[in-house]
């Protein structure tokens, strides 16, 4: 009885967080400027979409409410969305894939962290705790750095994907590989500078699970994986190689990363529990 007091107890814990995460989706309303921009440009692709079946190869800039966007940013997140903005909208699609990846992970990590230790109690709370941010929160709800989010929690979706298909050999480890792969391109796709940061720290983590689980000699999934990883490569290599002809006009990938104390930036607000941007405490109610 003591332990199902428990398990109901964690269900609760986590219905809550994520009720609370996903109930600021429901208000009708941007919840900053970015938010509009990024609605903008999906909706973009989407007439875009419907009139030729095809993507842009260019964006009107004139008319992007002063954001100039080449296509070096977010090339594979204004296209997915697209495609669920012709039936939705672009402001629907959003919020419905921002939901989605706020929960996906939660899910996923469940499952991984249940096939290790046995334990629903305690693979519920680790899941809970390995998707709580602040950071991420603040992402879509102050600063509407979308793309940013998108490329966060596709890399936290495609990890316990990826690590789960090469800690068992089942049935859906082969999917599991492949959809994990595609989530870490489309991570790549949606925001490079976030994927950029996260293979500096995760690289030696890679290197050491390598070594752990003799993957390069004994294990077939490394060479899928290395396959995959390939092919991916291939699919992103026109964007590398526009990012590398025209670096010197890529200001905000290619400069000093700038730091501002009072904002989200801070090195304080990024290790902070809780942190509200100062920009949105100037902007007014609006911006929150």
């Amino acid at each position: 009885m003591d332990y199902r007091r428990r398990l109901v107890t964690a269900y609760c814990l986590l219905a809550a967080f994520l009720l609370l995460e996903l109930a600021p989706l429901l208000l009708p309303k941007p919840f900053y400027v970015d938010w509009v921009n990024h609605v903008w440009v999906i909706e973009y692709y989407t007439q875009y979409l419907r009139e030729h079946w095809t993507f842009p190869p260019s964006i009107n800039v004139e008319q992007d409410f002063g954001n100039p966007m080449p296509l070096f940013y977010g090339i594979l997140f204004y296209p997915l969305l697209a495609f669920l903005s012709l039936l939705t909208g672009a402001d629907i699609a959003m919020r419905i894939s921002i939901a989605f990846l706020l929960v996906a992970p939660v899910l996923s990590f469940f499952i991984l962290y249940q096939s290790i230790v046995k334990n629903p109690v305690f693979s519920i709370y680790l899941s809970i705790l390995t998707n709580f941010s602040m950071y991420q929160l603040t992402n879509i709800y102050s600063r509407s750095a979308i793309t940013e989010f998108f490329a966060y929690q596709l890399i936290l979706l495609g990890f316990s994907f990826v690590y789960y298909a090469f800690l068992y050999k089942k049935i859906a480890s082969n999917a599991m590989l492949v959809i994990g792969c595609l989530c870490i391109v489309y991570a790549v796709g949606a925001h490079p500078i976030t994927f950029y940061t996260f293979f500096v720290f995760i690289f030696f983590v890679i290197f050491i699970f390598i070594l752990e689980y003799n993957l390069i000699f004994y294990n077939y999934s490394f060479v899928k994986l290395l396959f995959l990883s390939i092919i991916s490569f291939v699919i992103l290599l026109p964007w590398f190689i526009n990012a590398l002809i025209f670096q010197d006009g890529l200001i905000i990938s290619n400069n000093l990363l700038f730091y501002f104390p009072q904002s989200i930036d801070s090195f304080l607000a990024k290790i902070g529990f809780l942190y509200v941007d100062k920009r949105v405490n100037e902007d007014g109610l609006f911006a929150t």
